[in-house]
């Protein structure tokens, strides 16, 4: 069992790759019914005690990266549980060789993206063991690093920015006219992250190699994932002290990516930003106890002062994205 190896804005962890797409339940129990398609609410996730955390920017982060972890199949007795930092509600535990974690609203369409990934060999995904007899998702996990507190300099730079543009490119083309995308252009992660990739450190320095916490997937156009990417590995908002180079580095993702028509993109950003901070405060209104609890934090005003920020810069912005 390897040592999990806390970092300044990470944590070394075994995190989620997975190996098979086999059923695995001892007491034969179905997989968890989700919803099959459409746009994902924003309290979606929040049910069955998941609440999505928040950077010290504010954004909104999946809890994907920290998953709930389990001991090898058939083994879970025998292992000391180990907690893992980062968690919001639940709790994050790893046991042995294997991760168990609650099945989202969607569990159906996600298991049947993470099959059709590894169908592919697409790498860059967990990949589904089965459902325990108490329902809980199995995977098996790799080494990696997963910037949970907030982006650092190890997982920031350029390559490492343009890397994260291709592989979301990947399985952009990977669910491109199938049945899962529907009558939409792709499947899109829909909160993509820092903090929901598990990064290598090669000899160049850190590399994506997964994206986690596919809970909220779902149909969609390819410039929604590419707008979410934007504000969230560029921490789009107060906190950037260099417009300029942020701008490029915006341009830089758009190209690695291979998105043609950028002029939408500042746009979807602002859409986001929007939706997310309404989602907070209408579940709050509504008595969701995770979603007061966001707002209690402060994180309505943080994500409402990065669409503030994007809002003021739109032009230069767009200028940059828009350069021949």
């Amino acid at each position: 069992m390897a040592p999990l190896h806390p970092s300044a804005g990470g944590t070394y962890a075994r995190t989620v790759v997975l190996t098979t797409g086999k059923t695995y339940d001892p007491h034969g129990r179905p997989p968890q019914a989700g919803a099959r398609s459409g746009a994902p609410s924003m309290t979606t996730g929040m049910r069955r005690g998941r609440r999505r955390r928040w950077s010290a920017t504010g954004h909104c982060r999946g809890t994907g990266a920290l998953l709930r972890m389990s001991a090898a199949i058939g083994q879970t007795a025998l292992m000391a549980e180990q907690l893992l930092p980062g968690g919001s509600v639940n709790r994050v535990v790893r046991h042995g060789d294997t991760v168990q974690r609650n099945p989202g609203d969607r569990a159906d369409f996600v298991h049947e993206l993470l099959r059709h990934f590894e169908q592919r060999g697409w790498r860059g995904a967990p990949r589904l063991l089965g459902v325990d007899g108490q329902g809980f998702e199995v995977l098996t996990f790799l080494d990696g690093y997963v910037a949970w507190e907030s982006a650092t300099d190890l997982v920031s730079s350029v390559e490492s920015l343009a890397e994260v543009a291709r592989l979301v490119r990947q399985f952009h083309d990977l669910t491109a006219g199938t049945p899962l995308a529907g009558d939409q252009e792709v499947v899109c992660h829909n909160d993509l992250s820092p903090k929901n990739t598990v990064y290598r450190d090669g000899r160049e320095g850190m590399r994506p190699l997964a994206f986690l916490d596919w809970d909220i997937a779902a149909p969609g156009a390819r410039i929604h994932d590419v707008a979410h990417m934007c504000w969230q590995y560029l921490d789009l908002g107060p906190a950037v002290n260099d417009l300029a180079a942020t701008s490029h580095r915006m341009r830089l993702m758009c190209d690695a990516y291979g998105l043609a028509d950028r002029s939408g993109v500042v746009e979807m950003i602002l859409w986001w930003q929007d939706r997310c901070w309404r989602g907070i405060d209408a579940g709050a209104d509504a008595g969701d106890a995770a979603m007061a609890s966001l707002r209690a934090s402060g994180a309505v005003r943080t994500v409402r002062a990065a669409y503030d920020w994007v809002l003021a810069h739109r032009a230069e912005i767009e200028a940059t994205l828009a350069w021949p």
